[in-house]
């Protein structure tokens, strides 16, 4: 053994370029497979954990204009198929109507479909940044995360809310992560107040959608209870959604950054082992003549490929654990955009994928 290392020593110190290179792939690699990996793991668990303490809606159906609410909580009832019903009425803003302290410029320009809504009774809670259930006071509002990133809105802000004839400031108590709106490329944001609060905007933003929520009893219906929904001739007017695709929505930012870290991982694993192996036939045939040696002298084939491969083994498990270890640095700083505290916020991009959709519209 002490001979087989001895050589193995006396080799690489012959091959210190090639080692490093070697190396050097081998560390990347690893480095940022175990980044992806930690990072899918990392975002998945989030939004586990967002979803069950925001106790997100299986299915839900937007609508803009009257609705009957008695007729689509027997329906839901005589389905079966609903564990828990839940309507909720969202005030309608233009961006004009709004202004934040932090930027003294209304929403005019913005993309944003703004909505005043109140705290949900039985499910879609907005949440603070301690993931728990946010309850303004009269006077607060909860702005979504979303400003905080773009806007530099702080606790403590004021927001103005404006109209014909109206005008009042709210003074920011808590950023709101919202599991339906969060992502930036939903281009829908839900600002919190209180219920008197609510009920006085009321009576100066008539305009209004309404949120037509269901969570199942076995959320792997959703597809079925959907196409039940259609053919009730239920209120319909706005798009239909579900849980599934809330979570990629939440998902999309953050996973992205993951895929590419993976897919780059893999490039540099494929060119570590391309490099790998022309730099063990370029050793061999520089060493053929000790290779003869070796066989004159006794040693099978299993010695010499011993000895030839076992200073590769040697160098890929020492770059391996020292890309891991880095890797350890890494995560901290990549995955402190993953958590509730994130958003899970991304820039929309312009234009628009799915742009018909009146209130999800997707950038």
């Amino acid at each position: 053994m002490r001979m087989f290392l001895r050589i193995a020593r006396n080799d690489a110190s012959r091959r210190k370029g090639s080692m490093a290179v070697v190396s050097a792939f081998v560390t990347l690699s690893s480095l940022l497979i175990a980044v992806g990996v930690n990072l899918v793991v990392e975002l998945n668990g989030a939004l586990d954990r967002l979803f069950s303490a925001a106790k997100v809606p299986h299915f839900v159906q937007m609508h803009t204009g009257t609705i009957d609410e008695q007729r689509i909580n027997r329906w839901a009832t005589e389905t079966g198929m609903v564990e828990e019903t839940q309507i909720s009425r969202m005030i309608s803003l233009d961006g004009r109507s709004l202004t934040f302290s932090s930027s003294e410029v209304s929403e005019e320009e913005s993309v944003m479909d703004l909505s005043i809504v109140r705290q949900n009774s039985v499910f879609d809670f907005l949440l603070d940044r301690d993931n728990r259930i946010a309850r303004p006071e009269s006077g607060e509002i909860g702005v979504p995360v979303y400003y905080a990133e773009r806007r530099g809105v702080e606790i403590g802000d004021t927001v103005e809310l404006s109209g014909d004839g109206f005008s009042r400031s709210f003074t920011v108590f808590a950023l709101i992560q919202d599991a339906q709106m969060n992502p930036a490329i939903v281009h829908s944001k839900r600002f919190l107040v209180s219920e008197n609060d609510y009920r006085e905007l009321k009576n100066h933003f008539p305009e209004s959608e309404y949120l037509i929520e269901f969570r199942l009893s076995e959320p792997d219906m959703v597809g079925d209870f959907a196409e039940a929904y259609q053919s009730a001739d239920l209120p319909d007017l706005g798009p239909a959604v579900d849980f599934r695709l809330f979570r990629m929505l939440n998902a999309l930012s953050e996973g992205m950054v993951a895929a590419v870290v993976v897919m780059l991982s893999l490039l540099l694993m494929i060119i570590a082992l391309l490099c790998l192996r022309f730099t063990i036939l370029a050793a061999m045939e520089e060493d053929y003549r000790e290779i003869g040696i070796m066989k004159a002298v006794g040693m099978n084939r299993r010695h010499i490929r011993r000895i030839s491969l076992v200073k590769y083994v040697v160098l890929s498990l020492f770059a391996g654990l020292s890309g891991y270890f880095l890797s350890l640095t890494v995560n901290l700083l990549l995955g402190r955009g993953i958590g509730f505290e994130s958003g899970f916020s991304a820039a929309p991009p312009p234009g628009g994928l799915f742009h018909d959709f009146h209130h999800y519209r997707i950038g």
